[in-house]
């Protein structure tokens, strides 16, 4: 039995990296382009809005909304930014995706100046 415990938690975790793995080799965002992933009804993706909104950020910001069918929804045409946005693995709302690197979840807007600033430069 204790194997069998041993050799799940081994299972889990192996699958647990590979994943990870997989999603960070997929995050090869144009520079300068804030992804911005976000759900119909969440209450934390509409603080980030708000939050990136009285920002008055100077880059290009790519919103892809989920909504409650599991459709999409975004705010530009771009055909390159919406093949991308699909090929992402977006376990959690919001996520903000910029070059190679992401952030899930609220933040302030100096943490969001800093997460951008580090990103970018």
């Amino acid at each position: 039995m204790f194997i069998l415990v041993v050799f799940l938690l081994a299972a889990i975790v192996a699958y647990l990296i590979i994943k990870t793995e997989k999603r960070n080799d997929k995050l090869d965002i144009p520079k300068g382009v804030l992804f911005f992933y976000s759900m119909y009804g969440c209450m934390h993706c509409d603080t980030m809005q708000s939050t990136i909104t009285s920002a008055n950020l100077d880059i290009n910001i790519f919103k892809i909304n989920l909504k409650s069918d599991l459709t999409r929804e975004y705010s530009g045409d771009s055909e390159e930014y919406k093949r991308l946005s699909q090929e992402i693995n977006v376990d959690a709302y919001p996520t903000l995706i910029i070059g190679k690197s992401r952030h899930t979840g609220t933040m302030t807007q100096e943490e969001l100046k800093k997460f951008l600033n580090v990103s970018l430069n």
